[in-house]
């Protein structure tokens, strides 16, 4: 549209009413005048939107919420969660008490090297006494704030936080979660909030029972589809998985495995799609002497970077032959005749490193999968050689 109208003469322009209830923009501009988004912390917290958080039960949403908090609050970066500034923080959560939230924040703090004196004013605790629920339809359809919201909005506001965590996003209703139209109206209500008060709210919903662990899947979360339309940051947590350990090299039984976890984009609208930022669960001893866990940044280990030395000895291991006296077998796995010992006793372990080298061997090497018969069974299988080494009744591709 142009804005104007002609007149009956057909040839001045004239303005066109503007709607009371649209914005409406037909003019030019100049890109460096344009705002930047107001990022709280880039790819995680925007300020007028809502970041939804998607994870099992006990699987550490509320610990890392807690410690984007107290990042928030300190201005210091806690993995990946970068505050562009510092702001005051208010946690509402449903299912911790005031003791409970004391002791969560006591273990994260303690990777910031800091104490409580240092977030006093500024992570500002709250919880219902009773029933959590912030938005309800009535029985002739409608949908209203309760008073435990309007309590919420005026604790936001008086202390002029920036960020709201809410947790869980179950206990926040009164509405059947599965229905769209109704979870829709919920959601809007809190980012109604969020635009009124400038401030960004993440939100801590659950998986779907029995969903598959699928990382950077919105679908695993619980309820309607309307949840992954409403928020404009949506991030899955979810536990380490066999694959994961093995890739790292890693030990792939679930105890070991479950003191990782790792977050990955679900849903970025203003935000590129990353890979996933991993976490160590870590257990502190308080004061008290109790001990609490707390989702602390981790870095899965490098790939080893194989050396002229390590290819050449690798090269003479395949030419020997396995010492079964039949070619290695290229299986990354531990049966047989399979090439995986071989490489982590050269120091490659995990997927990502033993693929890259016999990458490297074949390339520089020309190691090449080929066909054999087993000396014994007289069996057609795959073995690596280099030429024609190691010696073996090797087949003709074709």
């Amino acid at each position: 549209m142009d804005g104007s109208n002609r007149n009956a003469a057909g040839d001045t322009p004239t303005m066109s009413p503007q709607p009371a209830d649209l914005w409406v923009d037909d003019q030019d501009w100049i890109e460096g005048d344009i705002p930047r988004r107001p990022w709280i912390a880039p790819g995680y917290a925007l300020r007028k939107a809502l970041t939804v958080i998607v994870g099992p039960p006990g699987g550490m949403k509320s610990s890392l919420s807690l410690a984007w908090a107290v990042s928030l609050a300190l201005g210091k970066p806690h993995g990946r969660f970068d505050p562009q500034t510092t702001a005051p923080v208010v946690i509402y959560n449903v299912e911790d008490d005031e003791n409970e939230q004391r002791r969560r924040l006591s273990a994260v703090l303690r990777q910031f090297d800091a104490m409580p004196a240092d977030i006093k004013g500024r992570v500002i605790r709250t919880g219902p006494k009773k029933v959590g629920t912030l938005v309800v339809r009535t029985d002739d359809g409608i949908v209203a704030e309760t008073t435990a919201f309007a309590n919420l909005k005026r604790i936001v506001t008086e202390n002029k936080a920036r960020l709201v965590i809410i947790d869980p996003l179950v206990e926040l209703h009164n509405v059947d979660e599965n229905d769209n139209t109704a979870i829709r109206a919920v959601l809007a209500e809190l980012r109604a909030f969020a635009v009124a008060e400038d401030v960004a709210i993440i939100v801590m919903h659950h998986t779907r029972k029995g969903a598959a662990a699928n990382a950077g899947d919105p679908e695993i979360g619980r309820g309607a589809s309307a949840i992954i339309g409403a928020a404009r940051v949506i991030l899955t947590l979810g536990p380490m998985t066999e694959d994961d350990a093995k890739a790292f090299g890693l030990p792939t039984d679930r105890k070991a495995r479950s003191n990782y976890v790792r977050l990955d984009d679900g849903k970025a609208n203003y935000s590129g799609v990353d890979d996933a930022a991993w976490f160590e669960k870590i257990l502190y001893t308080l004061d008290n002497g109790e001990t609490v866990p707390a989702a602390v940044p981790w870095q899965p280990p490098s790939a080893k970077m194989a050396s002229l030395e390590d290819l050449a000895a690798l090269a003479r291991a395949i030419e020997n032959g396995h010492p079964s006296g039949e070619p290695w077998s290229p299986k990354l796995s531990g049966e047989g005749r399979a090439i995986r010992p071989l490489l982590e006793e050269h120091g490659f372990v995990g997927a990502a490193a033993q693929k890259a080298v016999m990458a490297k061997l074949a390339a520089d090497y020309s190691v090449v999968e080929a066909k054999f018969k087993t000396r014994v069974s007289r069996n057609k299988v795959i073995g690596l050689r280099i030429g024609c080494k190691p010696d073996a009744e090797w087949l003709n591709d074709a």
